[in-house]
C-alpha cells in the first residue's frame, strides 16, 4: 500500500477548505491508485475521519499551549518516508500583515520547509503571497527544492519568480462538471459574503440591498471565519448552506464573496458573480473565460454588479452566453487536470 502525506489542510466545516481535500483526495486515488493510505496534516483536524474520508487518517498541526503536538512532530520528522508528499490547493502562505505572517510561519512553514527536503512533494495550485521581505527569500528558496509547484493565479507567479512554477487552475475547477438546470424566474438572487476590510462589508450590503429581497450563502461556519452573522447582516430571507445549494433542482443567480463558494455554485448549475477579496478569484475566472463576472469586492462598481446579477436573471440570452462561455473553457480544464495527475504519478515513481 502506498503512503500519502497531504500538507495544509484547514478545516471541512469551511466547505472551500474541505472542498479542497475532496479534490487532492480524488487527483492522488487517480494518480496512486485505490490502494493508498493518506494522511491529512490539518490546521483543524476534527471532521477528516476515517468515517468521513475512507482510508485517510488526520492529525492536527496548529500548535496549542504546549507547543506542536508529539505525534505530529513524529510524522513531521519522518515525511521522507512517505510514497508521496502533496500540498494541498489553497491560499495559506500569506505573510501580508503580522497576525497572519505569524500563523504561517507555526503552522504552515514546518510543513514547508520539510516538503522541500524530501524531493518527493507536488504543491498543487495555490496562491502565494504577498511575501515579505523575510518570509519571499526563504518561500522562493524552498520552492525551488521542490519536486513540482503549481501556482493558480499570475500574481503569485509574478512574486515567486524566479521560481520554476506551473501556473494552474484552482483545483475546484479541475475537471470541473457542471449541472444544467432550468432557471428559476422568481426566486431571489443569493448572495454570500464573509468578515471584510476597509468597509467593503458595507458595499455588500449596499447591493444586497439594491437586489432585495435576497437569500443568503454561508460556506463556513469554523472559529473566525464564521460567515453566518456577516450574511445575516444583507437581511437575507433565507440562508442557505454550500450543500443545500447543490440540492437545489432549478438555477439561481448566485453572487459570493468567497470564491469556493462561487465554483460550487457554478458546478451545481448556478450563473455566478464573484467579489474576489484576493488574486485567486481573478485567476480562476480568468480560467473559466468569464472575466468579467469577478469583481474586486473593495473596489467594486455596485451599479455594475446590480446591473449584471439583474441581466442573469431577466434575460435568457445573458445566461446562454454564460453557458456557452463555461462549456468552451471545460476541455482545456480536462487537459489541465491530466497534467496534475501525470506530476503527481511521476513523484510517486520516484520512490517507487
Amino acid at each position: 500500500m502506498r503512503h500519502v502525506a497531504l500538507l495544509h489542510a484547514y478545516s471541512p466545516l469551511n466547505a472551500g477548505d474541505g472542498l479542497l481535500v475532496e479534490q487532492a483526495l480524488d487527483l492522488i486515488h487517480e494518480a496512486v491508485g485505490a490502494d493508498v493510505r493518506v494522511d491529512i496534516f490539518a490546521s483543524r483536524p476534527d471532521g477528516f475521519a476515517e468515517s468521513a474520508m475512507p482510508g485517510t487518517e488526520a492529525v492536527g498541526t496548529r500548535p496549542g499551549k504546549r507547543g506542536y503536538s508529539r505525534e505530529y512532530l513524529r510524522r513531521l520528522a519522518h515525511l521522507g518516508d512517505y510514497d508521496l508528499i502533496v500540498g494541498v490547493g489553497g491560499g495559506y502562505l500569506r505573510f501580508g500583515h503580522p497576525l497572519e505572517a505569524a500563523k504561517t510561519w507555526l503552522v504552515h512553514m514546518p510543513q514547508l520547509a520539510r516538503a522541500a527536503s524530501a524531493g518527493n512533494a507536488v504543491y498543487l495550485p495555490q496562491s502565494c503571497g504577498p511575501l515579505g521581505p523575510v518570509s519571499g527569500p526563504v518561500v522562493r528558496h524552498l520552492f525551488r527544492r521542490m519536486g513540482s509547484v503549481m501556482l493558480r493565479d499570475d500574481r503569485s507567479v509574478s512574486d515567486c519568480s524566479p521560481v520554476d512554477a506551473v501556473r494552474a487552475p484552482d483545483c475546484g475547477l479541475l475537471g470541473l462538471h457542471r449541472l444544467s438546470l432550468p432557471f428559476d424566474e422568481d426566486a431571489p438572487v443569493i448572495v454570500g459574503t464573509r468578515q471584510l476590510r476597509r468597509g467593503a462589508n458595507d458595499n455588500v450590503e449596499e447591493l444586497a440591498r439594491r437586489l432585495a429581497p435576497v437569500d443568503g450563502l454561508v460556506q463556513s461556519r469554523v472559529g473566525a471565519n464564521n460567515d453566518e452573522e456577516w450574511t445575516r447582516r444583507l437581511g437575507a430571507e433565507r440562508l442557505y448552506s454550500q450543500a443545500d445549494l447543490g440540492t437545489l433542482d432549478r438555477a439561481r443567480v448566485v453572487i459570493s464573496v468567497r470564491l469556493h463558494g462561487a465554483l460550487m455554485a457554478l458546478a451545481a448549475g448556478h450563473y455566478v458573480i464573484h467579489l474576489s477579496y484576493e488574486r485567486k478569484g481573478f485567476g480562476a475566472f480568468s480560467d473559466l473565460g468569464l472575466d468579467d463576472h469577478v469583481h474586486n469586492v473593495y473596489s467594486m462598481d455596485v451599479d455594475r454588479v446590480v446591473a449584471q446579477a439583474e441581466s442573469l436573471c431577466e434575460d435568457p440570452g445573458a445566461r446562454q452566453a454564460f453557458d456557452a462561455r463555461v462549456e468552451r473553457a471545460l476541455p482545456r480544464l480536462a487537459q489541465r487536470r491530466n497534467e496534475v495527475v501525470m506530476a503527481l504519478s511521476v513523484a510517486g515513481r520516484s520512490r517507487g
